[in-house]
């Protein structure tokens, strides 16, 4: 096996090993010496992959928000009804959970030394909360007032 690949699966191990933690405990309750000790993960090769907890973390949050993503906009890739978004988040929920509570906890209690990073994609998400609104205020609009 090429040193690349072994380094890439190190990382993907890493990365799963702190998906499950960090949705079982939270950002504030995650210790990187519990993760290596309950994982079998070395220090070192943490340390060589990441720089710590937080970039652990936001690591952990992007391959959440871009799953998230994509289960909410759909293979269509468009702003879903209301309905139809809260049924996909509901599937975010079902199909990834470890993703889904890190994705929420980072959206609604964001660690405070993390905002500046995750500003950007909360920005995002906000924005399509609120593209689905407005398209629910619109299909109401037309279906109260006949204009279908």
């Amino acid at each position: 096996m090429r040193k690349e690949e072994k380094t890439r699966l190190r990382r993907e191990k890493i990365i799963t090993a702190a998906l499950f933690e960090f949705a079982t405990k939270g950002y504030q309750g995650f210790v990187i010496n519990e993760l290596c000790k309950v994982d079998g993960i070395s220090k070192g090769v943490l340390y060589h992959n990441f720089s710590g907890k937080s970039d652990l973390y936001l690591t952990c949050f992007q391959e959440s928000f871009e799953k998230a993503l994509a289960v909410f906009l759909g293979v269509e890739g468009q702003v879903p009804s209301l309905a139809d978004y809260m049924e996909r988040r509901h599937q975010f929920y079902q199909q990834y959970p470890e993703h889904s509570h890190i994705f929420f906890e980072a959206m609604i209690a964001t660690p405070e030394e993390l905002e500046a990073d995750i500003a950007p994609q909360k920005a995002i998400f906000l924005d399509l909360n609120e593209q689905v609104c407005q398209k629910l205020i619109s299909e109401s609009k037309s279906y109260l007032f006949g204009l279908e």
